[in-house]
């Protein structure tokens, strides 16, 4: 009797330890548990803000109607474009954004019309932009120009781009140029300060919008103008060689028109200098300048050689000479020449 009623008495306790086991369990669970449960929203939402509401998100687009005023000497382009934003009503999206790169800002035709719950702004925009102009391949260069537009309050929205939307208008290139290509995105610029917030630590980021417009030169006229002036200087280097300078004077005037031609080539990279701007790197057309030269003081070496075989006797070696000279004179710099173009093209 006294072992059936302590077996008894051992099954309630262990009957009454597990449920307080239970119970115990059943209020210390939760907790984690929704901490994880909203651990997984805020990475199916995206990151909260400071009061720990989800970002607003709005469309941002451009399309460009113009593009004018292409300036190497000024590092600038100009364009028009309509900017637009869908967006609540109690934000302004349009109202803070910062033109990064641009010199000169007009803007036009604000406008603000009520769509369903939302509104819908937009904007003309006439502005300058800077461009770093790389005309090392020029006339085969090809530009990346870009707008670059800082979104203000963006960590407390969230932007995306209307890729469907934007573009550009059919012949808004300037003459001699044309569009090959339209992008437009989103970007996050991260900053190794936090611009003096005493609420925040570390680096900070910024969001833009990126658009980029790839253009390329259609023809290769302006090269040829430019460089026509050498080519020129060249074809009097050729002529030279047919003078013979079996007398003082005449290789006097072989010497002269050397000179001239030299002169000549100089000018005319000093001029290509002022349409093409400051170089940091040796261009195309520069490499034609230097090649050009170096060209006319062989053809004065060889002139001096050729004088030197006259008045030693030996007329008809240094006739020979001339005519060899002539004839590698004028095809070598030909081919050097083609092959400097049609490196260039191909780099583009």
């Amino acid at each position: 009797m006294m072992n059936g009623f302590r077996l008894r008495r051992g099954v309630r306790r262990a009957m009454l330890t597990f449920f307080l086991a239970v119970v115990l369990l059943s209020l210390i669970l939760p907790a984690p548990m929704a901490h994880a449960l909203l651990d997984e929203q805020t990475r199916d939402d995206g990151p909260a803000d400071a009061t720990g509401a989800s970002p607003t998100t709005q469309e941002m687009g451009i399309y460009i109607t113009s593009l004018r005023d292409f300036d190497v000497a000024d590092d600038s382009f100009g364009v028009d474009y309509w900017l637009w934003s869908v967006h609540p009503p109690e934000t302004d999206p349009l109202g803070h954004v910062e033109f990064v790169n641009a010199k000169q800002v007009d803007i036009r035709l604000d406008r603000v019309a009520e769509r369903g719950e939302g509104s819908w702004s937009r904007q003309k925009v006439r502005a300058t932009v800077l461009h770093d102009w790389d005309l090392s391949n020029f006339p085969f260069d090809r530009q990346a120009l870009q707008l670059d537009l800082r979104l203000a309050d963006s960590g407390a929205l969230a932007y995306r781009p209307d890729e469907a939307e934007s573009g550009y208008g059919e012949d808004i290139a300037p003459d001699g140029w044309r569009v090959t290509d339209f992008e437009i995105q989103e970007r996050a610029v991260e900053y190794a300060t936090t611009f003096g917030d005493p609420d925040a630590s570390g680096g900070s980021s910024q969001d833009h919008v990126i658009v980029t417009l790839q253009v390329e030169r259609e023809n290769a006229t302006g090269f040829f103008k430019m460089i026509a002036g050498v080519y020129a200087a060249i074809g009097i280097g050729c002529l030279s060689f047919l003078m013979v300078p079996n007398q003082p004077t005449v290789f006097s005037g072989r010497i002269t028109l050397l000179a001239a031609s030299l002169f000549a080539i100089v000018v005319n990279l000093q001029v290509s200098d002022a349409v093409l701007g400051s170089l940091e790197e040796v261009a195309l057309v520069h490499k034609i300048h230097i090649l050009a030269m170096a060209y006319v003081f062989v053809a004065a070496l060889l002139a001096i050689v050729s004088r030197s075989g006259y008045e030693s006797g030996q007329k008809e070696l240094a006739k020979r000479r001339d005519l060899i000279g002539l004839f590698v004179f004028g095809v070598s710099f030909v081919v050097f020449n083609i092959a400097l173009i049609v490196a260039a093209a191909v780099a583009g």
